[in-house]
């Protein structure tokens, strides 16, 4: 009798460690016999059939693609969506307005949470505030398009009066623009340091 695959429910003839030709192939790719893409309509089944009826106090994080801010995403509607915005939308219906986001009070979206009871819809405002609180919100060096770091925004504002913004441009490779807004202080805060 010859070896079948050793995946639970794979009945196909064994080929090299322990799994058939199509398992053996997912694990050399993918690191796992299971892996590869997700099968069409997997996502949205887990969507409806396990987030939304989820009653649970934990974070339930979405197992399938994210974005790169962490944040699941999902194929709904005819296009791709942020997984937790789709849920809060089925969960607590549309949202107020179109500068209603889905915010969490867990604090995870970053970490793909869509346990329904964690989202509600709140403005920008209300969902950075709590992005604050929670640490999540990610400003200055943190946020993924920055082009400088705190040391060199605090080189930036020091500068302020003694060179104009296109001047202090070119010696640091940013924009008029990012050094306006540094000054300002819209993009980066800017602690000053306590004399010792």
């Amino acid at each position: 009798m010859s070896k079948v695959c050793s995946v639970d429910g794979c009945s196909a003839k064994h080929k090299a460690r322990g799994y058939c030709d199509i398992h053996y192939r997912r694990f050399l790719k993918y690191g796992d016999p299971h892996g590869g893409p997700t099968k069409q309509g997997e996502a949205l089944d887990f969507l409806f059939n396990v987030a939304l009826t989820y009653q649970g106090g934990d974070c339930l994080h979405w197992p399938y693609s994210r974005r790169r801010d962490g944040r699941g995403q999902v194929a709904y509607d005819g296009r791709p969506q942020i997984a937790s915005r789709v849920v809060c939308i089925l969960a607590h219906g549309p949202a107020p307005t179109p500068n209603h986001e889905a915010a969490h009070n867990c604090g995870n979206g970053h970490l793909a949470c869509v346990n329904p009871n964690h989202l509600r819809w709140d403005t920008r405002k209300g969902n950075a505030g709590d992005m604050a609180i929670h640490g999540t919100l990610r400003t200055g060096e943190l946020n993924n398009w920055s082009k400088i770091t705190h040391k060199i925004a605090a080189e930036i504002r020091s500068m302020k009066g003694t060179a104009s913004n296109a001047q202090i441009a070119v010696r640091f490779g940013v924009s008029k623009s990012t050094v306006g807004r540094v000054m300002r202080g819209d993009n980066w805060h800017i602690q000053k340091e306590s004399a010792a």
